[in-house]
């Protein structure tokens, strides 16, 4: 027996009502902020154009560049490590 329209939306939203609740409740994973190297660097970026420290832009957004480098450091030694098994 097919289902008519009208039932299919009450299913749909039913459904989309579930999964929505769902995700709420498992929502323990995501980041909830800017976290400290964000706040860091907007400390440093701050004081960098209050002219109150006179460091390098390098060193004015090294809480964000750190980590990238970290990642393409570990991505590159993991493609190494890959390329040399083969």
């Amino acid at each position: 027996m097919p289902m008519d329209n009208g039932m299919l939306l009450t299913y749909n939203f039913q459904t989309y009502k579930q999964l929505n609740k769902y995700k709420m409740s498992n929502n323990s994973t995501q980041s909830k902020g800017i976290g400290f190297g964000g706040i860091l660097t907007i400390v440093f970026i701050v004081l960098k154009l209050t002219k109150y420290i006179y460091w390098s832009w390098w060193w004015v957004l090294s809480p964000v560049l750190i980590p990238i480098a970290f990642v393409l450091v570990i991505l590159l030694i993991a493609g190494l490590v890959t390329v040399m098994k083969k």
